[in-house]
């Protein structure tokens, strides 16, 4: 950085009032901070934007791990059989099926949300459908 003469700097805290010599290297001294600064504004909004792209790179690769995590989710591996099997026993409340009634129990609804049997995927929507009674 630049180096403010040191009587100058004991200067600060006093009433004394710069001669014009001292006014015009007092001047100059601050320019030169003036362009110091802006050229650190300038950094700083570089290194901004550059953070603001690893930012969004990083969700692109955390969306990435995100979907093929998916496809390594046990549910997966289940026959479509014992996962019909699944939804039917949770369905079936008092030897009927509230579904039918219009009725959708916490358990169906907590069921869909662990399965995942309708899976939406923002470009491509797919649904599973099991043959059950």
């Amino acid at each position: 950085m630049f180096e403010v003469d040191t009587e100058v700097v004991n200067l600060l805290g006093t009433d004394y009032v710069p001669n014009q010599l001292e006014t015009e290297s007092i001047g100059e001294i601050m320019a030169r901070y003036e362009t110091v600064m802006y050229g650190m504004d300038t950094k700083l909004e570089k290194l901004k934007n550059e953070i603001v792209r690893i930012q969004e790179a990083k969700e692109q690769v955390q969306h990435r791990f995100h979907k093929l995590s998916g496809l390594l989710a046990p549910i997966r591996r289940l026959p479509p059989e014992i996962l019909g099997q699944t939804f039917v026993h949770t369905l079936l409340r008092d030897s009927y099926w509230h579904w039918m009634n219009g009725d959708i129990c916490v358990d169906t609804i907590s069921l869909l949300n662990i399965c995942r049997i309708c899976v939406t995927d923002e470009d491509h929507p797919t649904e599973y459908t099991l043959p059950n009674p």
